[in-house]
Parts: structure tokens; C-alpha cells; sequence
């Protein structure tokens, strides 16, 4: 995906703050979450480059599940207000003319940088629940050089099924499906979730290892390109 120099200092400015997104939830939660009927949930993970992309984009094509897609930006845990403001406040919030104007990406499909044939729009699901889990466990498992594994608590847990449903509530849906590699690192606590099914993928090790390196060459290369923002 391309952005633009505003598109970034937004993302940054709601997204870098912690605080802010849990306030947001908040007020997500209070407007939009309903006690509603079973709710199911099917949560993909696996290693990275094991096909998790793939299998998420071909299962939500079947237009069944709700998910988050990149027009949640930077609203990550707050969708319904976002549909609310984009929806009924466009005028006021020059929306339209960020849109039209600013924006880059105007229903168009871009081929990911990880060069794997697989293409990326605005419509499209991504692994943006992780920003929950980042907001909710303070980054406390994000270090240095590597993330680790984590336990979930029950508040935490009880919350994030308050997020499936508000974002279920958007689309009046009662399935939700995600795509996250990084849940192989709370699958222990994810047990504990009730009406959820898990797709593990696996990869032969030689081709996933190969596919990893490929990839780091190519984000690495990418990243000298792309100055600091």
C-alpha cells in the first residue's frame, strides 16, 4: 500500500497512543456493543509465510465474515465510530476532500511487497487486531529484538470478545474471522475463548524458510529506500 505524508502522520498520531485507542474503545463499546446471539469465531495463524494471507482473503471472499480491513485506519478498536463519522459527518470532517485529494488509495489493488502474487485494497482483511492485544498488554511482550509468549488474563480476554462484537455488530454479522501470525504466541490462553475455531497452517520447513529469507532481502532493500518518518 501507498500513503501519503498525511495518511502517516495520522496513523502515528492515533495509532502511537495507547491511551487514546483504549478511550476510543470505550466509547465504541458504549454506542455499539450489544448482548447478541452466539457469535462464532475463526481465528488463522500459524508461522509467518505459511499461507495464513491467503487462506484468510480467499475464506472472506465468501462475504460470510466480518473483519477488519485497511478502511479501519487508524481506527483500529474503534470501527463503528469510524462508520459512523465517515458516514454522516463527511462534510464537516472534510473527509471528502481527504479522500478525493490526499489519499492515494482509491479502489485500487496493490501487489504486497512480499512479491508473492497475492494483491492488497482498502476492502481487503488484515491482521489489525494485533493493535488490541499491543493497547491492551502495553506492549509488555514486544521487545528489542524479538516478541515473546504471553498469558491473556480474563479481563482482557472478556474485552476482546466485546471487540468481536462491536465489530460484528458493523455488518450485522455473527461470524468474524482473522488472520494474526502472532496468536502462536497466546494459543495457550486462547483456549479459554468460547464459539471459537482455530486454522493452524503448516508449511514444508525448506520452502517456508526460503520464502522467509526471500522476503527479509526484499523488506530490507525496501526499507533503505523509504526514509524515517
Amino acid at each position: 500500500m501507498s500513503y501519503s505524508f498525511l495518511d502517516k502522520l495520522l496513523f502515528r498520531i492515533f495509532l502511537g497512543n495507547n491511551i487514546f485507542q483504549e478511550v476510543l474503545f470505550d466509547v465504541d463499546k458504549l454506542f455499539f456493543y450489544k448482548k447478541r446471539k452466539k457469535i462464532n469465531s475463526l481465528i488463522i495463524t500459524g508461522l509467518p509465510r505459511s499461507g495464513t494471507t491467503i487462506l484468510l482473503n480467499e475464506l472472506y471472499k465468501t462475504k460470510k465474515f466480518s473483519s477488519l480491513t485497511f478502511q479501519d485506519f487508524p481506527f483500529i478498536l474503534s470501527p463503528n465510530i469510524f462508520n459512523f463519522l465517515k458516514k454522516y459527518l463527511k462534510i464537516f470532517l472534510l473527509i471528502n476532500l481527504w479522500e478525493k485529494f490526499i489519499k492515494k488509495n482509491k479502489k485500487r489493488k496493490y501487489k504486497r511487497i512480499h512479491n508473492d502474487g497475492i494483491f492488497v485494497a482498502d476492502e481487503m482483511p488484515e491482521a489489525f487486531d494485533e493493535v488490541f492485544w499491543r493497547v491492551f498488554q502495553n506492549r509488555k511482550y514486544i521487545n528489542k529484538n524479538n516478541i515473546s509468549m504471553h498469558s491473556i488474563d480474563e479481563y482482557e480476554m472478556s474485552e476482546y470478545q466485546k471487540y468481536v462484537n462491536i465489530i460484528t455488530y458493523r455488518e450485522n454479522k455473527n461470524l468474524y474471522i482473522t488472520k494474526n501470525n502472532n496468536n502462536i504466541l497466546r494459543l495457550n490462553s486462547f483456549k479459554n475463548l468460547k464459539h471459537t475455531f482455530f486454522i493452524i497452517t503448516f508449511r514444508d520447513p525448506f520452502f517456508q524458510s526460503y520464502s522467509l529469507i526471500k522476503t527479509h532481502k526484499i523488506l530490507c532493500k525496501n526499507q533503505k529506500k523509504i526514509p524515517s518518518f
